[in-house]
């Protein structure tokens, strides 16, 4: 693969690139009151623009959540694979699809759908328990930093 170039698919990631305000919330439930969520995203390209590294350092109500993800395209399925790790000891992995603006996320017990319009994003997130019923997770905007 020594003249291996990024496809049109990779090259749609371009639109995450850079560093992102970060704020929202958490929903309430009958367990647990909504926590403010603020903090940073950041991503950038790993050399050969292949796959994207993604930096989480953000604060959720009092905890710190600093989480690295990397992103890539899996041609053989034509979509996205993402893995994370965080500072409590978590990993796990998404798969993604894109339709225009909006990217769509999921995973065993979350989802998300993120719609990217300029500069700023829009993240809807909702977690499972059981991988039927759904409820609201958190909701976050991301704002470009220039």
């Amino acid at each position: 693969m020594e003249n291996a170039q990024p496809t049109a698919a990779h090259k749609l990631m371009s639109v995450l690139a850079g560093r992102w305000r970060t704020e929202g919330q958490t929903v309430a439930t009958k367990d647990a009151p909504a926590m403010k969520i603020a903090g940073t995203d950041t991503y950038e390209w790993l050399p050969g623009e292949f796959f994207m590294i993604h930096h989480v350092d953000v604060r959720m109500g009092a905890d710190d959540a600093k989480t690295l993800e990397v992103i890539g395209y899996d041609v053989a399925t034509n979509t996205y694979l993402t893995t994370f790790f965080d500072n409590l000891g978590n990993t796990g992995s998404y798969r993604a699809t894109v339709n225009q603006d909006v990217w769509t996320f999921q995973g065993v017990a979350d989802r998300a759908t993120l719609t990217i319009r300029d500069n700023t994003m829009e993240a809807h997130w909702e977690r499972t328990d059981d991988s039927v019923h759904w409820q609201d997770w958190m909701h976050i905007t991301l704002t470009r930093v220039h």
